[in-house]
């Protein structure tokens, strides 16, 4: 999956948590996020208020599309959703993103759906 179809899937599944994503739709919705918020933070240097404002309302509405991926990964790696609850803990997040989320998925079907890079079974 490329940069603009993992973008577009990030959003498009705002609220899907169910089924799987793979290693690169997460990674590169993650870059398309970062450069959406530099693009933020070059506005809110032009004008804090309007930066600020627009900074607020994009984090608010990333956080349940940014969930939904999470869980998709983890059930990618054929564990169960709730281990996203770990991204809420300081320092914990870092490190479960660096070994849950680069790691490659299971390859074909697994408990929680077919592999979404079409893998053998």
């Amino acid at each position: 999956m490329g940069f603009a179809d993992a973008v577009k899937a990030f959003f498009s599944n705002y609220v899907k948590f169910d089924g799987r994503s793979a290693r690169s739709e997460f990674w590169w919705a993650m870059l398309g996020i970062f450069i959406i918020n530099i693009l933020i933070g070059v506005l809110g240097a032009l004008s804090e208020t309007i930066g600020g404002l627009v900074s607020m309302v994009f984090s608010l509405a990333i956080i349940i599309p940014f969930i939904a991926i999470g869980i998709r990964r983890f059930h990618d790696l054929d564990k169960t959703g709730w281990l996203v609850i770990l991204l809420l803990i300081p320092l914990v997040n870092i490190v479960v993103a660096l070994i849950f989320f680069t790691q490659r998925g299971t390859v074909g079907s697994n408990q929680y759906g077919p592999d979404p890079l079409g893998g053998a079974v």
